[in-house]
C-alpha cells in the first residue's frame, strides 16, 4: 500500500500549466521520456492481481497521456521530418453492412480494384 501511494506522488502531474506542451529542443521532452520510462518501470515491477488492477490502469493513462504529448509535439514540428510505414502483412476481413442497392459493391470494387457480378435482380452480390 506504501508502494502504491509513492508511486501515486511520484508519478503525479507537475502544479505547472497543463497547456503547456513540450517543444523541440526544449528541456521538457528528456523528462517526459524519462516519466515514460520510469512508469513502464513501475508497470513491470508491479504485481498484476485484483489488488493492483486500479494502479496499473492509472500507470496506462498516465503512460498514453504521455506519449500523446510526444506525438503531439511530434506533429507540431512542422519540417517533413522522418514518419515510418506500417508493412502490410497477414490476412483480414471486412464486412459491409448496409441496405439493398446503396452502393457496397461498388465502394469494394473501388478499394480493391476487383469486379463483382451484378444481375438485373435484387441480392446478387
Amino acid at each position: 500500500e506504501h508502494a502504491l501511494h509513492e508511486a501515486r506522488r511520484r508519478l503525479a502531474p507537475a502544479s505547472s500549466p497543463s497547456n503547456s506542451k513540450p517543444r523541440p529542443g526544449s528541456p521538457t521532452v528528456m523528462p517526459v521520456i524519462d516519466k515514460i520510462k520510469e512508469i513502464e518501470h513501475e508497470m513491470a515491477r508491479t504485481q498484476k492481481n485484483k489488488a493492483t488492477e486500479g494502479h496499473l490502469g492509472l500507470l496506462k493513462a498516465k503512460l498514453a497521456k504521455l506519449r500523446a504529448t510526444l506525438i503531439e509535439e511530434k506533429k507540431g514540428s512542422g519540417g517533413g521530418g522522418e514518419g515510418f510505414n506500417v508493412a502490410r502483412s497477414g490476412d483480414a476481413r471486412v464486412a459491409l453492412i448496409g441496405f439493398p442497392s446503396v452502393g457496397k459493391s461498388s465502394l469494394l470494387g473501388h478499394v480493391t480494384d476487383t469486379k463483382s457480378e451484378t444481375a438485373a435482380y435484387e441480392f446478387t452480390t
